[in-house]
């Protein structure tokens, strides 16, 4: 299952003791970078400035030893890939900062299929992206590689035409940036750890300030990705080791981390990260999913996994009511098992389709309880090749890519 302006003065708040930090493990080492979370199709990410790839990424089921995860290709041809994310139209959107260009940079548009085509030209240095709901996307330039000098941030409307939606100010060297329900976007700078709110009007301001980058200390970095999610804007803060989440008024409270630069798994006030940067929430919130992505984390052969979050921004329980749908293992050679989460009981249909859309195989029809269902699947009927798993509960499915090997 897939569990898988003025100086701002921060009020800060202790970790929540109930929340826990535990590494989800690969069999292989490979540059993870921005992640990202959707209902439908799971935790992705991106293979970072030296990569090429998209993957869909999978975790569990809980073995002897830990959480084992496995990455599955969903679109590869990209230059550097920072981010990505999905778009309303269907299709995954992802940037390509390490275009050699000291004048501009792309967005690449990834289908279903896995067709990867250029889709906008945006300034150079493209690294996040977020998606409204009517399907436009707004880009942070960090800037030439080279020299990082960027200071704006792009809006691509559904038809691939770019404007400048924000520069200046408060805004330089930007990665990160999340977008709220009230249309306010939120854009960290890599560098000097300032994240700057722009409204919807297009007028800009501070809206928090954090540590510095220190390079003669050792800490290059301030902050990496941010994400939005139920209320509260997360960030990694990379220099200290540590994600902190941010009330709508500004207030910081450490999510995770002790501050010492290591992996250590265990309570949230005293497991440890070890360069934080991508950084993703779950549909429902309760769990963060981060990427530790600098020096000696590329490649890495992990993402962390923040548990029980929810506690911090209220006491109340964890929303239970998103369809959950994995597959392990992915790859796969013979045999996998498919497993499935229901928040109620339901009229279900749990159906395989090759690439070109046809279904191959129907594992489990009928009413289910409420709970989590395993169903076994044999593939090695099947030719190699990418298939998708799909879900149909009541009215609502989800679906999510297996690879079958030989």
């Amino acid at each position: 299952m897939r569990l898988l302006v003025p100086l701002l003065a921060l009020a800060l708040s202790t970790v929540a003791s109930a929340q826990t930090v535990r590494t989800v493990t690969f069999p292989d080492a490979a540059s993870m970078d921005g992640l990202y979370y959707d209902a439908e199709l799971g935790l992705m990410t991106v293979g970072g400035y030296v990569g090429t790839n998209v993957y869909d990424v999978q975790v569990g089921p809980e073995a002897e030893g830990g959480l084992p995860g496995a990455r599955v290709v969903v679109g590869t041809g990209l230059d550097g890939p920072v981010h990505v994310t999905r778009s309303p139209d269907g299709n995954l959107y992802a940037t390509n900062f390490a275009v050699a260009n000291a004048t501009e940079s792309t967005v690449s548009r990834i289908t279903p299929e896995g067709v990867v085509t250029p889709f906008a030209t945006v300034p150079p240095g493209a690294a996040d992206l977020v998606a409204d709901a009517d399907g436009n996307l707004y880009v942070t330039s960090f800037g030439y590689i080279r020299d990082g000098s960027g200071n704006a941030v792009s809006k691509i409307t559904p038809d691939g035409t770019v404007t400048e939606y924000a520069r200046g100010g408060t805004i330089s060297i930007p990665v990160g940036v999340a977008l709220d329900e009230a249309g306010d976007l939120y854009v960290a700078n890599i560098y000097s750890g300032h994240i700057t709110k722009v409204a919807p009007d297009g007028s800009t301001s501070l809206f928090a300030d954090l540590p510095a980058a220190n390079f003669e200390a050792g800490e290059p970095f301030a902050i990496g990705h941010l994400v939005w999610s139920q209320g509260r804007l997360y960030a990694t803060q990379t220099n200290r080791n540590r994600v902190v989440a941010f009330d709508p008024d500004g207030t910081m409270t450490v999510v995770a981390g002790s501050g010492a630069r290591s992996s250590v798994d265990g309570p949230a006030d005293t497991a440890t990260l070890h360069w934080p940067n991508g950084i993703t929430a779950s549909t429902t919130g309760d769990t963060l999913y981060v990427t530790e992505y600098f020096g000696d984390r590329v490649p890495s052969d992990q993402i962390r996994m923040i548990t029980a979050v929810r506690a911090v921004a209220d006491d109340s329980a964890p929303e239970a009511d998103a369809l959950d749908l994995g597959a392990f293992p992915n790859p796969v050679r013979d045999r996998a098992t498919l497993t499935y989460r229901l928040p109620a009981p339901a009229q279900v249909l749990l159906s395989v389709y090759d690439s070109l859309g046809r279904e191959v195989d129907r594992l489990g029809e009928g009413p289910r309880t409420a709970g989590t269902h395993a169903e076994a699947w044999a593939t090695d009927g099947l030719a190699p090749g990418v298939y998708t798993v799909r879900l149909q509960a009541d009215d609502r499915r989800i679906s999510r890519p297996v690879v079958v090997v030989r």
